[in-house]
């Protein structure tokens, strides 16, 4: 498993440094385009300031930051509450003057998360038609390309083979001017592939479709590339071969699969996220696309995604479910699932043997025993070993107290685990700054807690009792990240408004601000002459 981590972790060091040094540091003299101007260059910039300081655009961030906290937490809960406000949040958004692209694409998110795909779709067509070539985050393409890939994998998982086509079809019209043109085009054609096959039943359709993305292929061959590129049309080709195979034979070419000694991970590695994370750029959709009953080249390119970042951060027991799927299809990516569900196996056997040896050195009277043994569970057990960590939150020692606390924000906790509000109050209150810090953050903008009026009168109940005003600062401040949400907190955080502690009465002033802007005024300490 260390060779695969390694090899991943390189390409993505190489990716994310391409490029990043300015020339200048490099030694090199920087140019400067044609007809560039210093002039036209701050008055853009000045633009953009002045963009983000209307009231519309302030509006904007406060609901985009909204709607991203409440869409986590809905699809960590699936709560009632949570999907109508969603909907509610992304309507709002959807009416707003002149929506960025940025806000389009989190409310597609929202429509897709919230088993919405057509309305996720007209979202997506109205950014491309907006904004065709503003690149968002993600994938450096513009949104004429990222969002048909969106469109598309959106069309494949309800079953509309026009939509999707059309979608795909249109991308493959469109890529003279991107990076990895080839890979782009093979991709486009290996889905056309897959849905006329899956869906439309045209075998015929599906092989020809094929064969135009390996001529695409033969002809890059002898072009001039980096060495990563090199990975990835060896991969396509040997993808394409594989796909063509099973559908003139009506089974899968034993010579040909990923994970053979002739494909290098760090090809598979490449083409498996960038084809993941054009059609889902956030978690949830692709935790949606991988967990879907229809089968897809889209699902495959997901779950393997979500695998590989599960290894990386030592869950193997949540890679296991991605990777099983995978192995026991009919997928290009079957063998390289079954090698890395093989490391995911002796990886949940090894952390399961440990778990009882660390769970007796947590209660050992020896404090550097329970710090050893509560850094491993964190950092080496996955998601059986932050369950464990739990139960340590009132250890005597600060430093197994802040471990357990790191847990509380893990995104790996199971939801039985997130609904354990009662941990996140006790480490509100922490004699350390630090444990109270991780207690903030699990109930802060990016929290999957299911916040209900029942947990703020708790947070309330717990402020009127805290002595210390470090205490009652942090508490003020996760009232104020609710944003309106927490309107039965207005009443009570009106005293703390006056309170002759600076921090504590700048912490209430900002709390009310983001929950009710119209009180704030009226709360204020009247000042001196």
């Amino acid at each position: 498993m260390s060779s695969l981590k390694q090899g991943s972790f390189t390409l993505v060091f190489v990716l994310l440094t391409v490029g990043a040094l300015p020339p200048s540091l490099q030694g090199i003299p920087d140019p400067q385009p044609p007809g560039y101007s210093a002039q036209q260059e701050r008055e853009k910039l000045d633009a953009v300031l002045r963009r983000m300081n209307e009231p519309d655009a302030r509006r904007e961030r406060q609901l985009h930051d909204r709607l991203e906290r409440v869409l986590l937490r809905y699809h960590a809960v699936k709560s009632t509450s949570s999907r109508e406000e969603c909907e509610a949040l992304l309507e709002t958004m959807l009416t707003l003057p002149s929506p960025t692209a940025r806000a389009y694409s989190l409310c597609a998110s929202a429509a897709s998360v919230l088993d919405r795909p057509q309305r996720a779709i007209e979202i997506i067509k109205k950014a491309v038609a907006e904004y065709p070539d503003e690149r968002i985050e993600g994938p450096d393409v513009p949104l004429k390309i990222s969002g048909r890939y969106r469109i598309g994998a959106l069309a494949t998982r309800i079953g509309d083979a026009n939509e999707a086509t059309q979608a795909y079809e249109t991308i493959l019209g469109n890529t003279d001017d991107l990076k990895w043109r080839e890979v782009h085009d093979s991709l486009c054609c290996l889905h056309l592939a897959d849905i006329a096959c899956r869906i439309a039943g045209n075998n015929a359709t599906a092989a020809e479709r094929l064969r135009q993305a390996m001529k695409t292929l033969e002809d890059a061959t002898g072009e001039s590339h980096e060495p990563q590129d090199v990975l990835a049309i060896n991969l396509m080709k040997d993808w394409i071969r594989h796909e063509l195979w099973r559908f003139e034979h009506g089974k899968i070419d034993p010579n040909s699969a990923a994970g053979s000694a002739t494909i290098h991970s760090d090809g598979i590695f490449l083409v498996v996220t960038m084809g993941a994370l054009l059609s889902c750029p956030s978690q949830p959709e692709s935790e949606q696309m991988a967990e879907s009953n229809r089968p897809s080249i889209q699902r495959d390119l997901a779950g393997l995604t979500l695998a590989i970042d599960c290894m990386h951060k030592s869950n193997p027991f949540r890679a296991e479910g991605y990777l099983r799927r995978i192995a026991e299809s009919d997928s290009y990516f079957k063998s390289y699932a079954r090698t890395m569900l093989a490391f995911a196996q002796q990886d949940m056997r090894r952390i399961r043997e440990q778990i009882p040896a660390l769970l007796m050195d947590l209660k050992a009277d020896d404090e550097d025993r329970r710090e050893r043994a509560a850094f491993r569970l964190l950092h080496e057990c996955g998601s059986e070993g932050i369950e464990v960590l739990l139960s340590a939150q009132d250890d005597p020692n600060e430093h197994v107290r802040y471990m357990a606390a790191c847990t509380l924000a893990n995104q790996w906790l199971d939801r039985a685990v997130k609904a354990r509000f009662d941990i996140v109050l006790d480490a509100l209150a922490d004699d350390d700054p630090r444990v109270r810090r991780k207690a903030q953050s699990a109930l802060g903008p990016r929290s999957c807690l299911d916040i209900g009026s029942q947990e703020i009168a708790a947070l309330i109940g717990r402020l009127d009792k805290a002595v210390d005003q470090a205490v009652q600062t942090g508490i003020i401040s996760v009232l104020g990240q609710m944003g309106p949400a927490a309107q039965d907190a207005v009443p009570a955080l009106a005293k703390y408004v006056r309170h002759d502690d600076p921090d504590v009465r700048n912490a209430a002033i900002r709390a009310m601000k983001r929950i009710s802007p119209a009180t704030v005024d009226q709360q204020k300490p009247a000042r001196s002459p």
